[in-house]
């Protein structure tokens, strides 16, 4: 696989938090694609960096995970393609 290819890999960047309950517990989901081809990756795993929190991506190529508030260091992995990662 060419470096080139690695390098496509796109989190996409439609995070958000919204209250889950008064526990200040958040929700932040998005949905994981390719950046060359736009195609969304089924099975990519997500987590927040320096914590056990995470999930894999569904057959939509979204992910949610709920987390207490604050910020965070979101790492996308998927096999054949470079490790993302994006501050929220």
């Amino acid at each position: 696989m060419s470096k080139l290819y690695k390098l496509t890999v796109l989190l996409s960047v439609l995070l958000f938090a919204t209250t889950l309950y008064a526990q200040k517990m958040y929700k932040i989901t998005s949905v994981v694609k390719s950046a060359e081809t736009g195609e969304k990756l089924i099975g990519a795993n997500v987590f927040l960096k320096g914590t056990t929190l995470g999930a894999a991506t569904n057959t939509d190529g979204r992910y949610t995970i709920e987390a207490p508030k604050g910020k965070y260091t979101v790492v996308c992995s998927f096999v054949g393609f470079e490790k993302k990662e994006v501050d929220i």
